[in-house]
Order: structure tokens, then C-alpha cells, then sequence
């Protein structure tokens, strides 16, 4: 289990983000592996439909985390994120928190979606595909 006492929202960042670009190579390898680069950069649509997936993954990766299943961590994260507290409302759906994991998740994935550009970093994976080829 992970020792949340001396990390930082910026070692959070970090770490998602490192997480999305794995997220991003294994969607690429293994559902577009078929599409040309081309279409990936070119067609708004296969783009479209490849930030799709990204994004779904991104959500069960966060869902299954052990900073979300496991209520210390939970709320150890959610101390660490500072968005919301436990007894907050999420903006995204309206709702009142229900559990440590209910306020971590929404924590992490406001986190992601305010700090992390997901653009920016499958932009980035896209271009290093092409330097390789």
C-alpha cells in the first residue's frame, strides 16, 4: 500500500500523469493498432473516438485505485488534493459525498481534468510515434 504521508499534489500530478501516458500507449497498441498514425492526427473523428477510450480508462483506472478502494488512503488523498472534503457537494453530478471514496474519486478525477492536459499529453505520445517511425 502506498505511504501517502509525505506526498504532495504535485507528486500526485506526477503520478497520474505518468499513469495516462501508459494508459495512452496501451490503448494505442492494442484498440487503434490498425489505425494509421494519419487517421490518429488528421480525422477529428478517430481522434475524437481515441480520446474516447483514453478517457473511459482513465475513469475505471481511478475507480479501481487503492487511493479511492481503501478509505485511509481515500481520505489521505483527498487531504492531500484539497478540492473537496468529505461532507462537499461534487460540481460534476450535484451529489453529496457519500464515503472517503466518493470524495477521493472526485477529487482525483477533478485533479486530472483541472491540472493534467490530456490533449497535451496524447499529443505528445502521438509525436514520439512519429519521431520513431
Amino acid at each position: 500500500m502506498q505511504d501517502l504521508t509525505r506526498t504532495t499534489k504535485a507528486d500526485v500530478i506526477k503520478q497520474w500523469k505518468s499513469t495516462i501516458y501508459d494508459i495512452i500507449d496501451e490503448v494505442r497498441t492494442y484498440e487503434f493498432k490498425n489505425n494509421d498514425l494519419d487517421d490518429l492526427l488528421l480525422t477529428i473523428n478517430k481522434r475524437y473516438d481515441f480520446e474516447e477510450v483514453i478517457n473511459e480508462r482513465i475513469r475505471e483506472t481511478l475507480d479501481g485505485c487503492e487511493n479511492v478502494i481503501y478509505t485511509y488512503n481515500a481520505q489521505k488523498i483527498s487531504e492531500i488534493i484539497n478540492i473537496y472534503g468529505v461532507f462537499d457537494q461534487w460540481e460534476l453530478s450535484g451529489e453529496n459525498f457519500k464515503s472517503w471514496s466518493d470524495c477521493a474519486f472526485a477529487n482525483i478525477y477533478d485533479l486530472i481534468q483541472n491540472e493534467i492536459s490530456i490533449d497535451n499529453l496524447i499529443s505528445e505520445y502521438l509525436a514520439k510515434e512519429i519521431l520513431n517511425n
